[in-house]
Formats: C-alpha cells, structure tokens, sequence
C-alpha cells in the first residue's frame, strides 16, 4: 500500500492537484460545486471512476468530509484512500455493489455506513455532515449498476442534493 500511494504522490504533484482543483470548477461532474445548504458544500465528482481519481479528489479537499463512495466492483485497491479517510474524512457512505468491501477497508479509519440507493446516500449525507463541512460524491469506480454513465450518476446527485433544500 505504501509504494501505491508513493506513486500516486509522485504521478500527481501538489502543482497538478491545484491546477486540478482550479480547472475541475469549469467541468461538470469534476469537483463540481453542486450546493450549499445548511452550511455544508455539496460537490458532485462523479467523474471519478477509479480510486486514483478519488484519491485525487480527496488530497485536494480542506474541509471535513463526508464521503460517498462506490458503484460497480472492480475489485479495486481502496487501501490506497486510506492514510486520506482518517486525515479528512468524517464518514464514509457505502454504495453500490463495492459497499461491503468498502465498508471492510474504512470500518476502521471514520464512521462509516452502508446505503442502498444513491438517494439514502444523499439523505445519510445530510444528516451526518456538520456546518461548515463537504459532502463529496467521489465514487471511485463506475455505477453500471445503477447508472448508464458518470454524466447520468452525477445528474442524480445534484437533483437529490437540490431536494434537501426544499425539505
């Protein structure tokens, strides 16, 4: 785990996550401010397919999180996230197909739920994140699943998050 994160760090310099972070602001589902309601920052990354995109988004992130996380099994390596989860995040939301696997490598590194559908994720979420705290929607692997396409994921997001507001 240690020569993956090594690797990731050197592949993605602390000039890249900036430039990331102050470009993903123009791209939808890219770091995509989706809302603030009740003090909290909703952001929409549903682009994010692999673990490596989410641990791009995470090491960018200041704030408080509560992460959602998950889709389609890909058997991927979340021990990579996980030095990040117990420095930033607050609460992990399993979802998808990954969430048991998901909930085994966080179990031990932040709160971490199980959802069934994207909106349980969103309604957890809420609930969970704290005033001046981020719920970040960084699935790390795609939702074939649930979804036809990151674009439609992330689309679902943002209605589910616009919905808080009006409850």
């Amino acid at each position: 785990m240690k020569e993956a994160e090594q690797k990731l760090t050197v592949a993605f310099s602390a000039n890249k996550f900036a430039e990331r972070r102050e470009q993903a602001s123009v791209f939808e589902h890219n770091l995509e401010f989706a809302a603030r309601i009740n003090r909290v920052n909703y952001i929409n990354d549903s682009k994010a397919t692999t673990v490596e995109e989410t641990w791009n988004s995470l090491n960018v992130m200041t704030e408080d999180i509560t992460l959602i996380l998950g889709g389609t099994d890909r058997k991927s390596d979340y021990g990579i996230l996980k030095n990040l989860v117990k420095e930033k995040v607050r609460a992990v939301i399993c979802l998808g197909s990954e969430r048991e696997r998901i909930f085994k490598a966080f179990m031990d590194s932040a709160l971490t739920v199980h959802a069934q559908t994207m909106e349980e994720a969103v309604k957890l979420a809420a609930i969970i994140a704290k005033p001046g705290s981020t719920v970040l929607f960084s699935p790390g692997c795609p939702s074939y699943d649930a979804f036809d396409n990151y674009k439609n994921r992330g689309n679902k997001f943002k209605h589910l998050v616009s919905a808080i507001n009006i409850q």
